[in-house]
């Protein structure tokens, strides 16, 4: 992209998902209607029942379902039947076929449950909400099919063997890249969270329409001098790159023990990225006008998504102070432009 879309923050226009200390609602959906101009569909799903993916997969349910009700024009006496869903809409609930190693789960359900004291039991969430700003800035960033190719043709031309770039990597090596060089970061290493569908990792894999959360969690730790050198981008990259290596020849979940004790540790300042390109912004009532995932006003998150315009692109979303934004538009564009 040539110019970023930023506007101020505002409250979260998420519907409320009621939790409290030892009950919690799983699922929030709120319609808003907007005479002769559509509606805004928002969800709010917990994630300890879904993932980005199964709500993406709710959400083209609900719209097919919709889509192919009968709408008699006289009222008839018994109800209309609900369409079944298509084979690559139908949920899959089996939590059997998942494998986990020896001994994993219980470490990790010991240490969650030992987290903030071993009487912890709560079912709130953990607090992540970040401090706001008073010049807080949401903006939104594109990668067009072409950047991300010459993105991939730099990284060709100096990555080592066995770095082989895909669209994830390359677009979050250059986040990243420009991120750290913005927040100005004082520490010796950054550290970098990224989440991975494990369906198609898992041995036996589960079905593309598991219902669940299915993600596992990678952090990558890189030094910050080397990222904000003229080669961060590339440094980012290996990075990202020997993350998801070690996940093909570990296995996704051989490291789910530590994954609590990860969050406790992590260094002030890491930076994470949610969700994916993959999941789709198209639920089958046409091109959506705009899709916000909401929580990174409160988190600081980075989120990915597929273009809504363009077919093969991503855009950016994330929440940087008016300073920040600005110095982030100036790299993110300049490291494109010369590539």
């Amino acid at each position: 992209m040539h110019a970023n879309h930023a506007v101020r923050t505002s409250e979260s226009q998420r519907p409320d998902l009621a939790i409290s200390h030892d009950k919690a609602s799983l699922l929030a959906i709120q319609v808003n209607m907007f005479p002769n101009a559509g509606f805004c569909i928002g969800i709010n799903a917990h994630h300890a029942a879904f993932d980005g993916k199964s709500a993406t997969m709710f959400m083209k349910s609900w719209v097919s379902i919709c889509s192919n009700l009968q709408n008699p024009t006289t009222p008839t006496p018994t109800p209309t039947p609900i369409p079944s869903l298509p084979h690559h809409l139908a949920p899959f609930y089996d939590r059997s076929l998942i494998k986990e190693p020896t001994g994993n789960a219980e470490v990790y359900v010991d240490t969650w449950m030992n987290h903030n004291g071993s009487t912890n039991r709560s079912l709130k969430p953990w607090d992540v909400v970040t401090a706001k700003l008073s010049d807080e800035l949401k903006g939104l960033f594109e990668l067009t099919p072409s950047q991300i190719l010459k993105l991939k043709q730099h990284a060709n031309s100096k990555v080592k063997v066995n770095v082989h770039p895909s669209t994830f990597s390359v677009t979050c090596a250059h986040v990243l890249a420009c991120l750290v060089k913005v927040k100005q970061v004082k520490k010796d290493n950054v550290g970098f969270i990224f989440y991975i569908d494990c369906r198609s990792r898992l041995d036996p894999p589960t079905p593309a329409t598991y219902v669940g959360n299915c993600v596992a969690k990678q952090m990558v730790v890189a030094l910050t001098k080397e990222l904000i050198g003229n080669d961060g981008f590339i440094c980012a990259l290996e990075g990202i790159s020997e993350a998801l290596n070690g996940m093909k020849d570990e296995g996704v979940l051989n490291e789910a023990e530590r994954w609590v004790s990860d969050v406790n540790e992590l260094m002030e300042g890491t930076m994470s990225i949610t969700g994916s390109p993959r999941h789709g912004q198209h639920f089958g009532w046409g091109r959506p006008k705009k899709v916000d995932m909401t929580l990174i006003d409160e988190t600081g998150t980075i989120t990915l998504n597929e273009s809504r315009d363009i077919s093969g692109g991503i855009e950016i979303g994330l929440v940087l102070s008016k300073r920040e934004m600005q110095d982030f538009t100036t790299l993110f564009v300049q490291g494109l432009d010369s590539l």
